[in-house]
């Protein structure tokens, strides 16, 4: 852990360029959503994150596969702690279960190249259509 922390900077830094190359390779597709980063806060994109809404061609479930089988890893967010069997709520919580079904964490490790990001980007588009 202290060998990755000497080296945390430049983590950071890549990951930010990743996300930046997803941010502009997926730009204008209708249904794919990134989060804002709040002023006075500094994503540090442990995970590059979207969501995928209509009018996107395929759902968050359709497009995880469709990504596969195209050699593209990529996961679903996580479950709302409240919907764990430890921890079970019956409390409203619309928030928590959109983002649920529908975000998608697309690779983002540092060792990505310009041309991998660009690779996921280029499906991506063809798979909204």
């Amino acid at each position: 852990g202290v060998a990755q922390m000497e080296r945390i900077d430049s983590f950071i830094r890549r990951k930010r360029e990743i996300a930046a190359l997803y941010r502009e390779g997926l730009a204008g597709i209708p249904g794919v959503t990134f989060a804002t980063e709040r002023a006075g806060c500094t994503n540090v994109y442990w995970m590059v994150s979207v969501l995928i809404e209509p009018p996107y061609a395929l759902s968050r479930d359709e497009l995880i596969p469709a990504l596969r089988a195209r050699g593209i890893d990529s996961r679903p967010f996580f479950h709302p702690l409240d919907t764990l069997p430890p921890y079970l709520s019956t409390a409203p919580r619309p928030v928590a279960l959109h983002l649920s079904r529908c975000g998608l964490n697309l690779p983002s490790s540092p060792a990505l190249t310009d041309a991998q990001v660009a690779y996921v980007c280029q499906v991506m588009q063809e798979l909204a259509v």
